[in-house]
């Protein structure tokens, strides 16, 4: 996991910042966005890395990025993470073959799990 990237993308401050502190203290580098729409506008890595989703923000949801990142040939290995337990959020891991799907607040130990999940599929 060594300079491993975890691209962090979640509209709520206090989540993201947690989540930042968390992940930097385990030796991830982490870029952490909370609009979806500037990750578009950032060069990603494509090898080492994982996107650490929120499923529901305001202007464009963690899905939709999904879909514009693939729609431009960028495939991540991608973990979800929602506070809402829904139909739909279980619909939407399945759509994009998510890695893990985390309820907020998110268990660490599932965390790291899914995130060395994620980054053994990027490695191939």
């Amino acid at each position: 996991m060594r300079q491993a990237k975890v691209i962090l993308v979640d509209d709520d401050a206090l989540v993201r910042t947690a989540l930042g502190r968390l992940l930097r203290s385990a030796g991830f580098k982490v870029a952490a966005f909370d609009r979806p729409q500037d990750v578009l506008l950032t060069l990603l890595p494509r090898k080492n890395a994982c996107l650490l989703l929120d499923i529901y923000m305001p202007e464009m949801t963690g899905i939709q990025l999904w879909h514009e990142l693939r729609a431009s040939g960028f495939d991540i290995p991608t973990i979800l993470i929602t506070g809402q337990r829904d139909a739909h959020t279980e619909q939407y891991g399945k759509q994009i073959n998510a890695i893990a799907i985390l309820y907020k607040p998110v268990e660490e130990k599932q965390l790291f799990e899914a995130i060395r999940r994620a980054l053994a599929q990027s490695a191939r």
